[in-house]
């Protein structure tokens, strides 16, 4: 005669858990998109950065490659690793985790961008944690309407124009 021995286990609550995890993560995911963020994890210690796809892409990199630290700054235009180390150097003795900064790029080619990027220092100060956006059209256009101004304010001082804004509700 065989001996069985066994257990029944209710494993519906690991079930929904399992469930609400992967709706959840289907939610950031489709938020991340939606936002069009490039994510990034950044072992400060050591260097190594885990990339998203869409930031490898954001960058130029294959959608599988394990870029270094030194090969996202190379894209870094001259001076934006100097100016992001005293950014991180200054929000680290004012007490703060997270730093928002916009930088300029160039790529191989010559093309320039200007990236939004978006960390949070995590484990003390071993990881840091962010996104990146691509702002070069914003960034452009900014840069357009900025000329355009300063073109119609020369063209008003030559023809000598005087002009003035008044707000119509506040009378002001």
């Amino acid at each position: 005669i065989g001996l069985w021995l066994g257990t029944n286990t209710d494993i519906d609550d690991e079930k929904r858990i399992a469930e609400a995890l992967a709706e959840s993560d289907a939610r950031l995911k489709l938020a991340i998109e939606a936002g069009q963020l490039a994510v990034w994890e950044l072992d400060i210690v050591n260097q190594a950065v885990t990339p998203s796809v869409a930031l490898n892409r954001m960058y130029g990199f294959a959608d599988d490659a394990k870029p270094t630290s030194a090969d996202y700054q190379a894209r870094y235009a001259p001076g934006e690793v100097e100016r992001l180390t005293r950014i991180g150097q200054q929000a680290a003795a004012e007490g703060r985790s997270d730093v928002e900064v916009e930088l300029w790029h160039v790529w191989p080619d010559g093309t320039e961008k200007c990236l939004l990027v978006r960390a949070q220092s995590v484990d003390h100060g071993k990881r840091a944690i962010g996104v990146v956006i691509d702002i070069t059209e914003r960034k452009r256009v900014e840069q357009k309407l900025i000329e355009s101004e300063s073109r119609f304010r020369l063209s008003q001082e030559a023809a000598r124009i005087a002009s003035l804004e008044l707000d119509i509700d506040s009378g002001k």
